[in-house]
Order: C-alpha cells, then structure tokens, then sequence
C-alpha cells in the first residue's frame, strides 16, 4: 500500500537530496511551512505548521526542489 497526501505550503530550504543504496532512487529531505489562521479572543493570529519531508523518485525523474519555491 502506498500512502499518497496533498500538503500545499512554502519549502523552508532547499530539498537535501541523496541516492539509495541500489543507485536507482533519489532521496529527498525537506521540509513544508503551512500557515494557519485561527480567531483568538476575536482576533486573527497566524499559526505556523512545519512538516519534514521524506521522498523518493527514480533518479530519471528527480524533482529540482528550492528554497521559498510554494508546493
């Protein structure tokens, strides 16, 4: 089973990308920032989410993942 999400925020720095041990797959770390806005005592506030990231694709297809760059 594979387990798919859709997040949509800001990548906080670029992806670290690394191979597996076969050679065939690229790794990636990075991590999502997610603004979300709450009323508190009638008031908007911002809350920040950050979500580590760990992905992998074959290394034919290896997104180029930057900094600030919105997913």
């Amino acid at each position: 089973m594979i387990n798919n999400i859709t997040v949509a925020g800001n990548l906080t720095k670029d992806a670290e990308i690394r191979t597996s041990k076969d050679g065939k797959t690229a790794v990636f770390n990075y991590s999502i920032a997610i603004n979300e806005n709450r009323k508190v005592n009638g008031e908007w506030e911002n809350h920040p989410h950050f979500i580590d990231v760990t992905s992998f694709a074959r290394e034919s297809k290896a997104p180029k993942y930057r900094d600030g760059l919105k997913k």
